[in-house]
């Protein structure tokens, strides 16, 4: 990980993962859908986790620790708990070519934490750079074995 006393500003190389769950993942076609690329409105920045320094078990912890977050939240509101199931990468470079930028943001317990600014305010114009970024980016299923999901007995 990133050390969180010295954080570097996003390079347009880096690799940022872009986590989903449940309700961002066709079933069908194995795909994130464009809506897990829009971001939040009241806020118009999209949080991502940078890959820079990381082992890919530490970003799986990231995304399980956002799980968890959202679960809880989840759970206070009467929601069904929200599930991982995958992340999205894209290099900072694709962002780019949309006229989007990324800003370090690090938190403290995600000092490789990421936004992506530049957002323009009509749903619409989101949907299009969403529908782009969500066809391009690499999915990654969580692992089916791992730490973080381990095998079930039968």
């Amino acid at each position: 990980m990133i050390d969180p006393s010295n954080v570097p500003a996003v390079g347009s190389a880096e690799t940022v993962a872009r986590f989903f769950f449940k309700r961002d993942f066709n079933q069908t076609t194995k795909r994130p859908k464009q809506d897990a690329f829009i971001p939040p409105p009241r806020y118009l920045d999209l949080s991502v986790t940078r890959h820079r320094d990381a082992s890919i078990a530490e970003i799986w912890l990231i995304g399980r620790d956002v799980e968890r977050e959202r679960s809880v939240k989840a759970a206070i509101e009467g929601r069904s708990p929200i599930v991982l199931v995958g992340c999205g990468n894209l290099l900072v470079s694709n962002y780019e070519q949309h006229g989007l930028n990324a800003i370090a943001n690090a938190e403290p317990a995600n000092p490789n934490h990421a936004l992506i600014l530049g957002w323009p305010e009509n749903k619409e114009e989101q949907k299009k750079i969403a529908l782009a970024l969500a066809s391009i980016c690499d999915f990654q299923p969580i692992p089916a074995t791992s730490p973080l999901n381990p095998p079930t007995l039968s």
